[in-house]
């Protein structure tokens, strides 16, 4: 049947090629034609030997609990994340090469059911032999191992020739039954069907269904018929040959015939039934009795092993002989177009969409049918819709209009990069350096010569926009230039698109594109350096609420209103969701589908579509030092485990464009990669935490993974070492500052007896020095005063006697002398202190100072003078005697001040004076400061002084015991 088809279809190519001998450009005309016509099918790719798989003999396809797509061949088994493929082969750890079936059992192990019947699985990212594997190779020597499942108790069900039956944990066979020659067997195991069978199937007499046997008689002819197993809306079913039945309690009936011989029965996510044949494509069914059209030409006379619909939607359809194809969407249409000539440009409205290409032919595309309309001069350069709904199509030399009818008019006879209509029914157009306007009928209402020329343009509702290779120019309805941002001036503008009243899209060629605001000019930018997931921007349409982009990466969908506001977020649609090719020139709104064109042909998506779900995060291994370790054994490693890889797969079979990014810790700035691996080397000490995300769009970020771990500073740096260290240091100290200040201690002791026998001594000797002063005082008066107050007297009345006339002289001097030994008895032992107190002294000591020097002396008081202790004022007198000494000998001062402050528990002496002042290195032992400090040490208390060309200030503090009030 299909060398008749192909004898047919060759013959009638022949026909054609005859009728159209001589006839070059109506041939090509038709043959674009023909293309068009007989070029629909389904979107797919297409897997084989090329794009990594072992072998182009599919037996089978699963799809396991994480996500990963298998594929079972003659030459190993190869898992799929959409991305990169992992073979595994016997050299990996599988029993056999050649693997017919998939089984995943409750825990997610995913079973090999190869030919030799020996069967291995997969866990770990590892493939493990089953440890009793040659016990069910014995099993199935004189056979095949038929049928395979894994229970919830690890139980191995099998069934193979002769025998059907279980091997358990331990390894021990246990045979439920034992099928006969021309036996047919069932059994339900946990809700799944396995069988037996033994002999040919037009010789099987009799069928086994879960213990219960009947006579059953099959007409089919080969004696090597595959039987495929199916549970469907509550019933079970099987094939042999072309037919399908259904098994009951005790019968079979035959509820469908095929078109040919059966080798796959399986079930999509609507509950469809599909049918793979044997050299004779695979049929979808929504019941016995209704069948759906599936256009999926390229599955003709292959051999259809498994039909799979992935948790994204797409179907996966395994053959014998030419690999596996992927359909991503059955409600996409592909046009794929093979002409020399590119689409120029396809335009739609109401029920007429016309494609246009570089050569001006003219096609009609209605309900997925495309009929030749017209040839026009030369080449295309832009065309549009008027107000109107006619088709205005510009070549190099002409403009032309066609009308509802599709009757063409030519309306000028010059052509024009550029024309657009605005929304008063005038046509505005570009052409080199010119901006021409024309009313509805094409005549001229004025052209403007400008600058630069610019092949593009595009009409709002404000503006008139023309652009190109060489940036943006704006003008105005009155022909007056508008300012934009300067920016826009060496930007590649690809497109631009009205998204409302007064604002635009600005797109592209490098740069990713603009939302511009007309108003005010300010603008935002999505590209490939952020926000956004690509740099060229083709093409926009809009769709109801929805803006359609053609990028470099695809196609992306996002709502106007999002956009807007700044918030968009994006869907995509890329070569793997469907579309032929993922530049998408241009995008065209038709009904209720988008066209998305590419060079070599066009994608017809649905204008609802909507991705199906993110991509399914999977993090396959952590190593350390190259060593697998499970995550939670790596929160605390050693300071020599600080080689780190981290492995992880994004498992996705429609969205290509994944970005990661990740970082080690919160302060730190993220890194970005497209691997699948992160490489940490040579860690050091300290605490991490491992975050990874990913986007689709590179603007909305979804955390696929976070964890801590620390590693420990080496030995030398371990706390425990550190604080063992610290300890015995600070040990160390504590002994050696103990052991200071035990010595500091003993020595305060004996600074402090040492000053007690200073003090001691010092105070003996002051009073031994009063009690000196005191008693030469004492002498003075007692004795020599006396005597020379007598001979003062005795004198005086010899000379008055004799009338010596020196007599007055001699008087005065004698007065004079006892004076002196009266003012030397006053130094000695101050008079007074006792009776009138210290400040009444002071005073009267100054007073006799200051009588016969030019110094001026002023006593102040403060407080209360209760002092009692006559040792206390003794030494303040002897203090300010001392100080005004040195002022009257060193300081050449004018003015002396003295404060005695008296408190309750202090006596506070401030002394200060306008001298020259002194340096306190510079006092010799022999001067007066070293008796001041004497004497304030023996009362306990305390000096302070200052010195500078301000003069010098003492300030002393004698503290007052409770005896000395």
């Amino acid at each position: 049947m299909q060398k008749k088809y192909i004898r047919y279809y060759l013959s009638r190519v022949i026909i054609r090629m005859q009728f159209f001998a001589g006839r070059p450009v109506l041939l090509i005309w038709l043959s674009f034609f023909c293309r068009l016509g007989f070029s629909q099918t389904v979107p797919y790719l297409h897997f084989s030997i090329a794009e990594g798989l072992p072998s182009s003999e599919v037996y089978n396809v699963h799809q396991d609990r994480t996500g990963f797509i298998w594929f079972a061949t003659d030459n190993g088994v190869l898992r799929y994340d959409g991305k990169s493929m992992d073979l595994y082969q016997t050299k990996e750890g599988l029993a056999d090469p050649v693997v017919f079936e998939f089984v995943e059992d409750a825990k997610g192990r995913v079973w090999f059911r190869s030919m030799s019947g020996k069967i291995s699985y997969f866990e770990g990212e590892k493939v493990h032999p089953y440890p009793f594997s040659d016990t069910l190779s014995k099993l199935v020597s004189a056979s095949f191992l038929q049928s395979l499942y894994i229970d919830s108790t690890d139980r191995v069900w099998f069934g193979t020739g002769p025998h059907q039956g279980y091997i358990d944990s331990s390894g021990k066979i246990q045979t439920e039954d034992t099928i006969k020659a021309n036996h047919l067997s069932f059994r339900n195991v946990e809700s799944h069907l396995i069988y037996s069978r033994v002999g040919p199937i037009n010789r099987i007499k009799l069928c086994k269904i879960n213990g219960a046997t009947f006579n059953v008689k099959f007409h089919e002819s080969s004696e090597r018929t595959q039987i495929c197993l199916l549970q469907w809306r509550n019933k079970e079913y099987f094939s042999i040959g072309s037919c399908i039945y259904q098994l009951n309690k005790n019968s079979i009936t035959k509820v469908f015939q095929g078109l040919s011989h059966i080798i796959s029965l399986n079930l999509d996510h609507e509950d469809n039934l599909w049918i793979g044949y044997l050299l004779n494509t695979v049929e979808c069914y929504s019941s016995f009795e209704h069948k759906k059209n599936l256009n999926i030409p390229f599955m003709r006379s292959k051999s259809v092993t498994k039909v799979l619909q992935d948790i994204q939607g797409g179907y996966w359809m395994s053959t014998l002989q030419d690999g596996v194809y992927y359909v991503p969407e059955l409600s996409f249409f592909a046009q794929y177009l093979s002409t020399s000539s590119k689409i120029k440009t396809v335009l739609s409205k109401n029920d007429r969409t016309f494609i246009i290409d570089e050569r001006c032919r003219i096609f009609l595309l209605r309900n997925a049918s495309t009929r030749f309309l017209k040839k026009l001069d030369n080449l295309a350069l832009t065309a549009f819709f008027d107000m109107t709904d006619n088709l205005w199509v510009s070549t190099d030399k002409a403009i032309y209009k066609f009308d509802s009818s599709n009757s063409e008019k030519k309306i000028r006879g010059e052509g024009f990069t550029g024309l657009r209509p605005d929304s008063q029914g005038f046509i505005w157009g570009t052409s080199g350096r010119q901006l021409w306007k024309f009313d509805p009928e094409g005549k001229i209402v004025f052209v403007t010569n400008l600058n630069k020329s610019s092949p593009l343009l595009t009409v709002t509702t404000k503006y008139i926009y023309r652009f190109g290779r060489i940036g943006l120019e704006v003008f105005d309805y009155k022909k007056d230039v508008v300012a934009v941002p300067k920016l826009f001036q060496g930007l590649r503008i690809s497109t631009i698109v009205s998204l409302g009243e007064s604002t635009v899209l600005v797109g592209t060629i490098g740069s990713g594109f603009f939302v511009l605001n007309e108003q005010n000019w300010e603008y935002k930018q999505y590209s490939s350096e952020g926000k956004f997931n690509a740099s060229h921007l083709y093409s926009a349409c809009i769709a109801g609420s929805n803006l359609w982009l053609g990028t470099e990466k695809g196609i992306a969908i996002t709502q106007i209103e999002s956009l807007l506001t700044g918030t968009p977020k994006f869907e995509f649609i890329t070569k793997r969701n469907g579309i032929i090719n993922d530049r998408v020139n241009q995008l065209v709104h038709a009904g209720n589908r988008i066209l998305a064109i590419s060079e070599n042909g066009f994608t017809s998506i649905p204008e609802t579509y909507h991705s199906q779900g993110l991509p399914h995060f999977y993090l396959q291994n952590v190593l350390v030092n190259n060593q697998n370790r499970d995550e939670s054994t790596i929160k605390n490693l050693s300071y020599f485990e600080n080689n780190i890889e981290i492995n992880f797969k994004f498992i996705d079979f429609k969205n290509q464009n994944i970005f990661a990014r990740s970082r080690l810790s919160p302060k730190d700035s993220w890194n970005y990669s497209e691997d699948r691996k992160e490489n940490f080397y040579a860690l050091g000490s300290g605490k991490y935490f491992y975050e990874l995300e990913y986007s689709l769009d590179n603007f909305h970020w979804i955390k696929a993974v976070s964890f801590g771990f620390s590693v420990s500073p080496p030995w030398w740096k371990s706390w425990y070492l550190q604080a063992s260290i610290f300890v015995s240091l600070m040990l160390l100290f504590f002994l050696y500052f103990k052991r200071r200040e035990s010595l500091l201690r003993e020595r305060q002791e004996y600074l402090k007896i040492i000053n007690e026998q200073q003090t001691k001594l010092i105070n003996a000797e002051l009073e031994t020095l009063e009690r000196e002063r005191s008693r030469i005082a004492k002498d003075l008066h007692d004795s020599i005063g006396t005597n020379l107050t007598a001979v003062k007297m005795t004198v005086r009345s010899l000379l008055k006697k004799y009338m010596e006339p020196k007599a007055d002289y001699v008087e005065t001097e004698l007065q004079n002398t006892i004076q002196e030994v009266k003012d030397i008895i006053y130094e000695l032992v101050p008079s007074g202190l006792t009776r009138y107190g210290l400040t009444e002294v002071i005073q009267n000591h100054v007073q006799k100072i200051t009588e016969n020097l030019g110094l001026e002396i002023e006593v102040h008081s403060f407080g209360s003078e209760i002092i009692k202790d006559p040792k206390v004022n003794l030494v303040a007198f002897r203090i300010i005697q001392e100080l005004l000494s040195n002022s009257l000998k060193h300081s050449q001062s004018k003015k002396v001040t003295i404060h005695l402050n008296f408190f309750d528990d202090l006596l506070n002496i401030l002394y200060q004076d306008d001298g020259i002042g002194f340096r306190a290195e510079s006092i010799s032992n022999g001067s007066g400061l070293l008796n001041i400090q004497s004497r304030i040490q023996t009362v306990q208390g305390n000096l302070k002084f200052e010195s500078g060309d301000f003069g010098v200030s003492y300030n002393i503090d004698i503290p007052l015991k409770r005896a000395d009030l």
